[in-house]
């Protein structure tokens, strides 16, 4: 179940009723299906976070992640461009592509629908008003 995946790691939220935005969850599944057919399975690294814990791994303070709206992903034996076309494809508001994950949310695209970070440290590339996922990692790559 994704849901369960989806909670914050915090021991302090343990247990705690969280609430995920619906329309996040639902393009998950979706997403989840797809890669099933595939023979292949979603990790989400980072879901809901809780504003302790986000702040603690360096999150932005108004992070979707606060919200339920949004969540860090990959997927064993499948490249990150491959994983953030997938997403687009599916839907996802904003595709911002990390080293070695895919953040996906559900919120207004501002900077930017699509982003890009080439190595932790460095600032990420947005894609402005490109629309076109591919022609956006072409110009990054």
């Amino acid at each position: 179940m994704i849901k369960e995946r989806m909670g914050c790691p915090c021991k302090e939220c343990e247990g705690k009723e969280y609430e995920i935005n619906y329309s996040l969850m639902e393009l998950l599944y979706k997403l989840e299906s797809r890669l099933q057919e595939k023979g292949r399975s979603l990790t989400i690294n980072s879901g809901k976070r809780c504003p302790a814990y986000n702040a603690s791994v360096g999150g932005y303070a108004n992070s979707p992640h606060v919200f339920g709206k949004a969540a860090d992903i990959k997927v064993e034996g499948m490249s990150i461009f491959e994983l953030a076309k997938l997403c687009v494809e599916i839907g996802f508001s904003r595709v911002g592509v990390y080293p070695n994950h895919v953040h996906v949310d559900m919120v207004r695209p501002y900077p930017s629908r699509f982003w890009y970070l080439s190595r932790y440290g460095s600032k990420p590339i947005y894609s402005g008003k490109e629309t076109d996922f591919e022609k956006f990692i072409k110009k990054v790559r």
